[in-house]
C-alpha cells in the first residue's frame, strides 16, 4: 500500500487539514523530487562553471539532506513533520544561503514567495503570515546589512546558476498551481458526493421513520383490533409471528414456536381442522378462513379467527401467510344476540298476532322476520315461508281482500305516510283483521313493522251487542236509557 494513501498518525480529526489531503501529499512528493533535482542540477552547474566556489556547494548539499529527511518522514506517514521540515527548513536554508551569497542579490531569493504560498496551503494562514513577516524582516535585514557593508561580497554568478534556480522554482510553482486546481476539483467532487450522501441519508432516515411509524401504527392497530400476522415457510416449516400474535397466545414476544407447538394451542377438538387446513393450503394452494377455539399459554379459553393464504413462486406454494384475531368478545356478543333473538322469536310466536317486517330499501323484498301466526292468518303454506317476500305477501293478500285493488291502494297510502297506522280489514272468507303498521326507527318510513290480529269474534260480539241495544231501545219507545231506568224505579 502506498504510504501516502494511508491515514496519518496524527489522528482522524487531522484529516480535515489540507496537509493530509491525498492531493497535498502527492504535491509534497513531487516537490521533494523537484527540490532534489534542482539541487543536483545546481551542484552540476557549480562543478562545470565555478569549480573554485566550493562554498556554493554547501547549500545544495544541505538541501538534498533536507529533502531526503522530508521524504523519509513522508514515507513513514509523518506528514506534519515532513511538511514542517520541508517548509521551515527550506526557509532557514534559503536565508543562510542569502546571508553568505549576496543577500537580496542571491539567485535563491526567488524561493521565498513559493515557500510562503506552500506554507499557507499546507500549514494554514497563520503559518503563512508568520513566514511572510519573517521573510520581510530578513530581506530588510539583507538590505540594511548590505548598505553598511556587513554582508560578504557576492561571488561571480554564472547565468546557468540563475537558470537552474529559476527553472526549479518555475517547475515547482507550476506543480503547485496544478495541484491547487486538482485539490479544488477534488474538494468540489467530495462536496457533491457528501451532498448526495446527505440526501441519501436523509431519504433513508425519512424511510426509516416512516417504517417506524408504520410499525408503531400497525402494532397499535393490531393491539386495539386484537389482530396479529403470521407467516410459515413451507420448506423449513419456520413460523414467524408478529407481536400481537404472542399477546393473543399470552406469551412473551420472542421466537415463534414450532408449527406443531402452535397447533397445540388450539382446543383438542379443533386441532384436526387446523391441521387439515394448513395441509391443504400447502398441498393444493387453497386458502382458509376458520373460527376455532384456542387455549392460551395461561390456560384461558378464547375463540380466534385464523385466515391463511398461500404465496406462490413459479406456480409453487412457498409459504403461507395470514392473520389471527381474538374474536372472543364477538362470539360472546353473537351468542348473547342469538339468545335475545331466540327469546324474541319465542315471544313473537306466542303473542297471538301475526307479525312481519321488511327493509323497504332492499330491492329483493326479503323479510326481516315473520312469525308462524302471520303465515297462518294469510294462508301461506309453511313450506313457502322461507321464500316469501313482499311480492308474495301482496299476492296472497289479494286472494283474501274483499276489494283487492282498493286494499292495495290503501297499503300504498299507509306506506306514503311516516305515521303509525291502525285499521280493520274485512276478508272475503268472513274474517276481520285488526291491522297495525309502524315505521322502523331510522328507516325514513320506508321500512315498517306490520301486525295482524284476527278480531272476527270480537266484531261479531260487538255486532250482536249493537243489535241487542237496538231491540231494547225499540221496546222502551226510544226513550233515553236514563229516563227509562228512572221510570222503572218509580213504578
Amino acid at each position: 500500500m502506498d504510504p501516502l494513501s494511508r491515514a496519518p498518525n496524527e489522528g482522524i480529526d487531522s484529516i480535515a487539514e489540507p496537509m493530509f489531503w491525498a492531493t497535498s501529499r502527492r504535491f509534497l512528493r513531487s516537490g521533494i523530487i523537484g527540490i532534489s533535482v534542482g539541487a543536483i542540477a545546481f551542484l552540476l552547474v557549480v562543478f562545470r562553471f565555478a569549480p573554485e566556489q566550493h562554498a556554493r556547494m554547501v547549500g545544495p548539499g544541505f538541501l538534498l539532506i533536507l529533502a531526503g529527511a522530508a521524504w523519509l518522514l513522508l514515507q513513514r506517514g509523518q506528514v506534519r513533520a515532513s511538511v514542517f521540515l520541508l517548509a521551515i527548513g527550506s526557509w532557514i536554508l534559503a536565508t543562510g544561503i542569502c546571508v553568505f551569497n549576496g543577500g537580496v542579490r542571491t539567485p535563491v531569493i526567488v524561493v521565498y514567495p513559493l515557500l510562503v504560498i506552500m506554507s499557507g496551503w499546507l500549514l494554514g494562514a497563520r503559518t503563512a503570515i508568520g513566514l511572510a513577516a519573517l521573510t520581510v524582516a530578513a530581506t530588510f535585514g539583507f538590505v540594511v546589512a548590505e548598505s553598511f557593508g556587513v554582508l560578504p561580497v557576492q561571488p561571480p554568478t554564472p547565468p546557468a546558476m540563475f537558470w537552474v534556480v529559476q527553472a526549479t522554482i518555475f517547475a515547482i510553482s507550476a506543480a503547485l498551481i496544478a495541484f491547487f486546481l486538482r485539490a479544488y476539483r477534488e474538494r468540489i467532487a467530495e462536496v457533491r458526493d457528501l451532498s448526495g450522501n446527505l440526501a441519501r441519508l436523509e431519504a433513508e432516515a425519512a424511510l426509516a421513520e416512516t417504517i417506524r411509524r408504520s410499525s408503531y401504527l400497525l402494532d397499535r392497530t393490531g393491539r386495539m383490533a386484537r389482530v396479529g400476522g403470521w407467516e410459515l415457510e413451507l420448506a423449513s416449516r419456520t413460523l414467524t409471528w408478529t407481536t400481537e400474535v404472542f399477546r393473543i397466545h399470552e406469551l412473551e414476544p420472542g421466537v415463534a414456536p414450532s408449527v406443531d407447538e402452535a397447533i397445540g394451542y388450539y382446543a383438542p377438538e379443533a386441532r384436526a381442522t387446523i391441521e387439515a387446513a394448513v395441509r391443504d393450503a400447502a398441498a393444493h394452494g387453497s386458502g382458509y378462513d376458520l373460527e376455532l377455539p384456542l387455549v392460551t399459554a395461561l390456560g384461558r379459553e378464547i375463540w380466534v379467527r385464523t385466515i391463511g393464504e398461500p404465496q406462490f413462486v413459479d406456480g409453487k406454494a412457498l409459504r403461507l401467510s395470514g392473520t389471527i384475531q381474538d374474536i372472543s368478545d364477538q362470539r360472546r356478543g353473537a351468542q348473547a344476540l342469538k339468545a335475545s333473538v331466540d327469546n324474541l322469536q319465542r315471544t313473537l310466536e306466542n303473542i297471538g298476532e301475526g307479525i312481519f317486517a321488511y327493509d323497504g330499501r332492499d330491492p329483493s323484498g326479503r323479510l326481516l322476520f315473520a312469525n308462524d301466526e302471520f303465515f297462518r292468518i294469510w294462508k301461506i303454506p309453511a313450506e313457502d315461508a322461507p321464500r316469501t317476500g313482499r311480492a308474495e305477501i301482496i299476492a296472497a293478500a289479494r286472494k283474501l281482500f274483499v276489494d283487492p285493488d282498493a286494499e292495495v291502494a290503501r297499503i300504498g297510502e299507509i306506506l306514503a305516510s311516516p305515521l303509525p297506522h291502525e285499521d280493520r280489514v274485512p276478508l272475503n272468507d268472513g274474517r276481520v283483521l285488526l291491522r297495525r303498521s309502524a315505521p322502523i326507527s331510522g328507516s325514513d318510513g320506508v321500512s315498517r313493522v306490520w301486525t295482524f290480529r284476527d278480531i272476527t269474534r270480537e266484531e261479531r260480539a260487538l255486532g250482536a251487542a249493537a243489535r241487542a241495544r237496538g231491540t231494547t231501545a225499540s221496546c222502551t219507545g226510544n226513550r233515553p236509557p236514563r229516563q227509562f231506568r228512572l221510570e222503572s224505579r218509580i213504578r
